[in-house]
């Protein structure tokens, strides 16, 4: 993860939770309603202040939430107690044993990884993902036509060689999708994985 983006988060942690707390990614609880299997083990990648940890866990799938940054942890835990929440992060979840989660919710983080490392963190989400488990992976470019943006990091993600690594490995991709943000001039794109060896 970004160092200079962590610090970011860890600064503003109580304005972004201001804000994410007012708005809901709609789509993709569609999408873990869809392709999520119910009752398994879920791991919220980037769960920032818990929002959608403490979705997934009241529609039918037991939760978990790791963040980078342990501010946005902070926020999580004093808004909902009752989430199971660790710091840990991309590119390597390096507390997450092999296979551990049936389903994975990664959503506005995989932006904020140098391009040197997004492939290793596709990677430590395959690793973590059982086998015939789903990945709801969402992140979007930035909109100033730089690299960063507010002080973080919003690396330009190559969406086909996302795909092109994740069937490599072995996987199958369900569905793919890009989205106008119905707030901000932001285009977000929406995959979702299945790992099937």
């Amino acid at each position: 993860m970004d160092e200079a983006t962590i610090r970011q988060y860890d600064l503003t942690a109580e304005k972004i939770a201001l804000f994410h707390s007012s708005i809901a990614p709609t789509r993709l609880y569609e999408l873990a309603k869809l392709y999520f299997s119910p009752g398994a083990l879920t791991l919220d990648v980037g769960c920032g202040i818990g929002r959608d940890c403490n979705w997934l866990l009241n529609n039918g799938f037991p939760s978990y939430g790791v963040d980078a940054s342990y501010q946005m942890l902070l926020s999580a835990r004093a808004k909902y107690s009752n989430l199971q929440l660790i710091v840990d992060y991309l590119p390597n979840l390096a507390s997450i044993k092999d296979s551990a989660f049936e389903n994975l919710f990664c959503s506005a983080v995989l932006m904020h990884l140098p391009v040197s490392v997004v492939l290793d963190a596709l990677r430590a989400l395959w690793r973590i993902l059982c086998v015939n488990g789903t990945l709801i992976l969402s992140y979007r470019c930035s909109v100033t036509g730089t690299e960063r943006e507010a002080g973080k990091l919003y690396s330009k993600i190559d969406k086909e060689q996302l795909i092109f690594t994740w069937r490599l490995l072995g996987g199958l991709v369900l569905l793919t999708e890009s989205l106008e943000d119905s707030l901000r001039p932001i285009i977000w794109e929406n995959i979702v994985f299945r790992k099937i060896s």
